[in-house]
């Protein structure tokens, strides 16, 4: 989770500096982005009821608590968002 943090805390800067707008194709390809992450923080969750299975992220570790799920996607989602 810190890594997670320092890396936005690095990206801050550039994402304060990007004013380009937004066109219509880079809002379709962030809600895609978006729909995808969210999903795949679904599928990590889920791995709660099933002990068999582990997670392969090392940020997150084979059997991730809630918390930290949802925290590094969204934060990850937050990252994407301001680059």
């Amino acid at each position: 989770m810190r890594a997670a943090l320092l890396c936005a805390l690095l990206c801050a800067p550039v994402a304060a500096h990007a004013g380009d707008p937004w066109s219509t194709g880079d809002k379709v390809r962030e809600a895609l982005f978006l729909a995808i992450t969210t999903a795949d923080m679904g599928q990590t969750l889920d791995i709660e009821r099933h002990p068999d299975l582990v997670e392969s992220n090392p940020l997150l570790g084979q059997h991730p608590p809630r918390r930290r799920v949802v925290s590094l996607i969204l934060l990850a989602e937050l990252i994407h968002i301001g680059i």
